[in-house]
């Protein structure tokens, strides 16, 4: 699923993913 959004979206797709991250906490 991630990598179809990614591939779809392509750098506004990774730019979600990354501030989705920074918002989860770090294990």
């Amino acid at each position: 699923m991630t990598l179809y959004l990614e591939c779809a979206m392509g750098a506004a797709g990774d730019m979600l993913m990354g501030a989705l991250l920074e918002l989860l906490p770090d294990p």
